[in-house]
């Protein structure tokens, strides 16, 4: 008999914890996305932070020359963006670097976005990796997207 009588417990427990998060409204976290893409022959960071996060601090890393910078936006800086990766948006502030440039032989980046949301991204790539991208591709999540499933995802995951 306590058998029975802890079986419906936990699967009303069970299911309370299932569903109340459904029927509250919530959507889980929310993931904003980086990605990287060629334009011109030179690498291009996205951005696409949820809703109406803005953007705290970029960083970016390049692994053989062991160089670091860490940019940070205007208050109020936030949505769909994009930068050439050596070449940081005017306004932003810098600390470190200057990256090697690009044609320096292979290279490995790494990119982190934090935002005012509680939530952080991150792609990774190398040059080999940019070297598989064709016009209207983005390196992301360690895969090729093409632009449009990108910025679909990025919709979608917010």
């Amino acid at each position: 008999m306590p058998h029975s009588r802890r079986t419906p417990r936990v699967a009303v427990a069970v299911l309370t914890a299932v569903l109340l998060p459904a029927l509250g409204g919530c959507s889980g976290p929310r993931r904003h996305i980086t990605g990287v893409q060629v334009e011109n022959g030179e690498p291009v960071v996205l951005l696409r932070a949820c809703h109406r996060a803005d953007y705290d601090l970029i960083e970016i890393y390049e692994a053989v020359g062991r160089t670091w910078v860490a940019l940070r936006p205007p208050p109020g800086t936030g949505g769909p963006r994009s930068f050439p990766l050596h070449h940081p948006p005017a306004g932003w502030t810098s600390d470190g670097g200057p990256l090697p440039p690009a044609g320096d032989g292979p290279r490995s980046y790494g990119v982190d976005v934090r935002t005012t949301e509680p939530a952080a991204s991150r792609v990774s790539f190398g040059t080999d990796d940019l070297a598989r991208l064709s016009p209207g591709q983005v390196w992301a999540h360690a895969r090729v997207w093409t632009l449009e499933e990108f910025d679909s995802y990025a919709r979608t995951a917010c």
